[in-house]
């Protein structure tokens, strides 16, 4: 019996020591699964706010960009502000205020907004500090309300001077709704605030009980530390946060303790229960022994002295052993976070690190090397440098590790290698690692610097095209003033001649060769300015096309045979037409350096299938198409044939702008390019004109009926041209048409002509590029301000002027020009002011 009773008492306490035991692993348990929980959810929570954040702040970006040019605007700036709140649903309000801080315009969901925010905190931050960029409590009278986050961006003028700022407002309420409710079954508390410990969004589970503020304790904890991620134990809670990488914002988390340990709590008094049930059963078989010990009273205290010490030292060991384990438990949890905070750490850089072995094998690659590596799922440990890489480059990166063990020391090169089909540069930093045995390893690092070796050449590639561009301006300024001469002199000659046919014949060759020789001047430009077309220019696509057989086939060579097919009547489209010789001379030669040995080019004017017209677009378009057979184009190629600066040929042999000027030249006169290529069969580019319907092809003799009825009736014109020939053909060629003409040598002569009153002047026909101080521009702003009534016509042959004309300007007459057009534009000037008159 006594034997029974003491294996009972044994039971009961080992019971008792295992159930003590089971408590506490559960409650270590708990408190790391709640843990672990609180960081995931921080951490989401920042990713998510982080990605809505950059949105927001990539819509204010684009609006500073937006306004900073404000030429290349489609839209309003108060389309542009609404597009961008819309775009966002986290963004309250979106807000334009110039240098003073007064409100330009916007866009805000309640339809209200401040017209001063010169004293706002962001705008301090852009004027007083000079910082292009803000992130933080817009404004400091925040009292009685959400606070309101705002991303604002400094505008800044071609010197760097701020001329204004563009500020986008959080809506913390939708903020709060998108992000931190949907994750509030796991949350007690939740926060986003910034490292001055500022509040910025706040959450907290409505049946949660009030508590201390638990976010004032977390940013008194972070704001020394400045963390990536981690957990708090905050009182009464425990908490978790996570950083926000690109911006100075934390997001918080916390559970109340009472929630936390809640299920451990059930479990354990499960336990006590069974603990007192079985204490209780020990109880009894005690009283049993009791009455049953009393005659071998001695024998019974030996024995229980016995299981008394058996206790103590099984106690002992139990106590040793939840020591232990709760050193492993802490010691595995440590090394697991260690490991993850590693991997995620080294998989987001975005250069390629890697460790090696000294015989050469990789130990340790991340993400961005693997990706490097193009080998996809497969793993780079235990692979060389010979396995993913040329031999070159192999036995380079093999002399590198060599170089680094023997000198233990870090070593930084230059590399770059073929890829595919383009060239890839790289800069490998290598460096030691030493091992706790003595012995090293390698580390190293390859940050890929291929876009910036691609900009570096583009940049140099446009450095040289805008030298170009200032050389034939310059050029075709004086050169097109002699051919302004040339043609009016012509004209007139052949007014004179027109009884004596064959010198007149002779004349008009002369005059159309002169003009050949301003749409040389333009095709010229075009090759390296922005074409500014007009309303004026205008071509026949089929005897352009018909009459460039020859030059194409002395440019191409006789080892390229080239067909030409053209419509039988004439068709006229948009684009003038040396530019659009230009073009089609452009895929010519792209066609022939495709075509090496040799090949075929076919040319053809056609119009689409009649079964593709509408209704609505009576006038189908036009269609060009330039056929080669040559090498063709990968899908890769063919995307980005139109991109700037972008070729497959050497830098010899070109500079990845022909087809960009193909498209840009094409685009701008409303059509469109389509691109279609197969590799090894040759490449269809088609150029998609829209047709000028209801104009008729200009006669290239005389005044004709049209021009006799665009001639003057008398009205006085006054010249104003520093250059004395083109002076006297302008002269000319108005008294011809029937004009009363004067003239002066500078803009100051001609005001000075406008305020003696009389005879009154009704048009003012002037260069822009004059000396004296005062061009045809600021003579036209002059005329506009104290003659607003006074018709005005300018004269130019330099592109650069005609490139920066912007907003209010009187027409333009580019050099050089015939009767024809100047009979036209000076009838116009004169026909609309009297019409406005008439209104």
């Amino acid at each position: 019996m006594a034997f029974l009773i003491a294996l009972a008492l044994f039971a009961g306490l080992t019971a008792i020591a295992f159930h003590g035991f089971e408590i506490y692993e559960d409650y270590t348990h708990t408190q790391h699964e709640a843990q672990e929980e609180l960081r995931d959810r921080a951490v989401l929570l920042a990713q998510q706010a982080e990605t809505r954040l950059e949105t927001i702040d990539q819509i204010v970006a684009a609006a500073v960009f937006r306004l900073s040019r404000p030429a290349a605007m489609t839209e309003t700036q108060s389309e542009l502000f609404e597009r961008g709140v819309a775009f966002a649903p986290d963004l309250f309000a979106l807000a334009h205020y110039d240098r003073q801080g007064r409100y330009q315009g916007g866009y805000s969901r309640d339809g209200q907004h401040r017209n001063d925010c010169s004293d706002c905190r962001f705008f301090r931050v852009h004027r007083a500090e000079g910082r292009d960029h803000f992130l933080g409590l817009a404004f400091d009278d925040e009292s009685g309300r959400d606070p309101r986050l705002g991303i604002s961006r400094r505008i800044v003028d071609s010197q760097g001077q701020m001329v204004g700022a563009v500020v986008g407002i959080v809506d913390a309420e939708r903020f709060r709704h998108r992000l931190i409710e949907r994750m509030g079954e796991k949350i007690d508390r939740a926060a986003l605030f910034d490292r001055a410990g500022i509040a910025l969004v706040t959450w907290q589970r409505n049946d949660s009980r009030p508590g201390p503020d638990l976010l004032s304790q977390t940013a008194r904890r972070l704001a020394p530390l400045g963390p990536e991620t981690g957990s708090l134990r905050l009182d009464p809670a425990e908490g978790a946060f996570a950083s926000l990488a690109p911006y100075p914002l934390w997001i918080g988390t916390a559970l109340d303790r009472d929630r936390f340990f809640a299920s451990w709590r059930s479990k354990a008094q499960t336990n006590v229960i069974l603990l007192v049930g079985v204490l209780a059963v020990l109880a009894g078989l005690a009283g049993l022994g009791a009455r049953q010990i009393r005659v071998r009273r001695r024998a019974e205290q030996a024995m229980r002295d016995a299981v008394a010490a058996q206790d103590a030292a099984i106690n002992a060991v139990n106590a040793k052993l939840r020591e232990e384990t709760a050193k492993r438990i802490l010691v595995d949890t440590a090394f697991k976070e260690s490991e993850l905070r590693f991997h995620h750490f080294m998989d987001n850089l975005p250069i390629g690190a890697y460790i090696k072995h000294p015989d050469g094998r990789y130990l340790y690659a991340n993400k961005r090397f693997s990706e490097v590596c193009e080998l996809g799922d497969q793993p780079v440990r235990d692979r060389t440098v010979y396995d993913l890489f040329s031999e070159s480059l192999a036995m380079t990166a093999t002399a590198i590790d060599r170089e680094v063990l023997s000198q233990r020391k870090a070593i930084s090169r230059n590399v770059a290698f073929r890829q595919g089909e383009r060239t890839r540069h790289f800069i490998a930093c290598k460096f030691p690692i030493p091992l706790a045995d003595g012995s090293l390893v390698i580390g190293g690092a390859s940050i890929d610097t291929t876009e910036q070796q691609q900009a570096l050449q583009a940049l140099h590639q446009a450095q040289k095209m805008e030298a170009m561009g200032h050389l034939t301006g310059g050029i075709a300024h004086d050169f097109n003033n002699l051919l302004t001469i040339i043609l009016g002199n012509m004209e007139m000659l052949i007014d004179e001649l027109g009884e004596m046919p064959d010198l007149a014949h002779h004349a008009n060759e002369a005059r159309l060769a002169a003009k050949r020789g301003r749409a040389l001047t333009q095709r010229l430009l075009g090759m390296f300015r922005r074409h500014t077309g007009s309303p004026d220019d205008q071509c026949e696509v089929n005897s352009l096309v018909a009459s460039m057989s020859d030059l194409l086939r002395r440019t191409l060579g006789d080892a390229i045979e080239v067909r030409i097919s053209v419509l039988p009547r004439a068709i006229l489209v948009p684009m003038e037409a040396g530019l659009l010789e230009s073009v089609l001379i452009n895929l010519a030669i792209n066609a022939r350096d495709a075509m090496p040995e040799g090949g075929r080019l076919d040319i053809a004017v056609r119009e689409p299938p009649a079964s593709t017209a509408t209704a609505s677009d009576p006038a189908p378009p036009v269609l060009i198409t330039v056929a080669d057979t040559g090498q063709g184009m990968d899908p890769a190629v063919a995307r980005r044939a139109f991109d700037p600066f972008f070729t497959t040929k050497s830098g010899e042999r070109g500079s990845g702008l022909g087809l960009t000027m193909v498209h840009s030249a094409v685009t701008q006169a409303g059509g469109d390019v389509i691109l279609e290529s197969d590799l090894g069969k040759g490449t269809v580019i088609t150029l998609k004109l829209p047709r000028l319907e209801g104009r008729s092809v200009a006669s290239d003799y005389g005044l004709g009926d049209a021009e006799a009825r665009l001639a003057g009736r008398g009205e006085r014109i006054l010249v104003v041209e520093d250059e004395p020939e083109v002076r006297r053909v302008a002269m000319h060629m108005l008294a011809r048409l029937g004009y009363q003409v004067e003239s002066v040598d500078t803009g100051v002569e001609a005001l000075n002509r406008l305020r003696t009153a009389e005879p009154a002047i009704d048009l003012v026909f002037s260069d822009i590029v004059m000396p004296g101080g005062l061009d045809g521009l600021a003579l036209a702003d002059a005329i506009a301000k104290d003659w607003p009534g006074l018709p005005v016509l300018l004269a130019s042959g330099h592109s650069d002027r005609l490139d920066r004309m912007v907003g209010e300007r009187p027409p333009v007459l580019a050099k050089p020009y015939d009767r024809s057009t100047l009979a036209r534009q000076v009838r116009e000037r004169l026909d609309q002011v009297r019409l406005t008159a008439k209104m």
